[in-house]
C-alpha cells in the first residue's frame, strides 16, 4: 500500500463505514452485504494494480491497448466504488439514527476528539506518509 494513495483511501474508508456501522442494529445480511462491497473494492483496486502494472512492463513505451487495458481496470474500480457509495446509502440513511449520532458525540467530547484525531491520522496516512514513495 506505500505505493497506492487509492488503496489507502478505501481502507479509511472502509474504517470510518466500519465505526459507523457501530451505531446500527444491522442484520447479518446488512453486515455480509457491507463486507462483501467492501472487499471487493479492494480486490478490484489490487487487481487495477496488477493490470497496471503487467502493462508497464510488457509495453513502457505508450500503447493504444495498454492504455484501454489500464482504463477499463480503473473503471472497474470506479464502478465498484460508485456502487459502495450506494450500498452504504441504502444501509446507513436513517434520520433517526444521524440525530443519535449527533447526541453521543455532543455527550462524549472524548469520543468526539478521538473522531477527529482519527481524521487527521486517516489523512496523514492516506496523503501525507508515504508521498515521497509514491513515484
Amino acid at each position: 500500500i506505500k505505493s497506492e494513495t487509492n488503496m489507502r483511501i478505501h481502507i479509511v474508508a472502509a474504517v470510518y463505514v466500519l465505526i459507523l456501522a457501530q451505531f446500527y442494529d444491522l442484520s447479518k445480511a446488512q453486515i455480509v452485504v457491507l463486507c462483501i462491497t467492501i472487499f471487493l473494492v479492494f480486490a478490484l483496486e489490487m487487481l487495477n494494480t496488477a493490470v497496471e502494472s503487467l502493462a508497464d512492463l510488457v509495453s513502457p513505451e505508450k500503447n493504444k491497448l495498454a492504455g484501454i487495458a489500464k482504463d477499463t481496470a480503473a473503471g472497474a474500480v470506479l464502478v465498484s466504488a460508485i456502487s459502495a457509495v450506494i450500498v452504504g446509502f441504502v444501509i446507513f440513511w436513517d434520520r433517526n439514527v444521524f440525530e443519535k449520532i449527533r447526541i453521543y458525540f455532543s455527550d462524549n467530547i472524548l469520543s468526539l476528539i478521538g473522531i477527529i484525531l482519527l481524521s487527521v491520522l486517516a489523512y496523514i496516512f492516506a496523503f501525507v506518509l508515504f508521498k515521497n514513495k509514491n513515484k
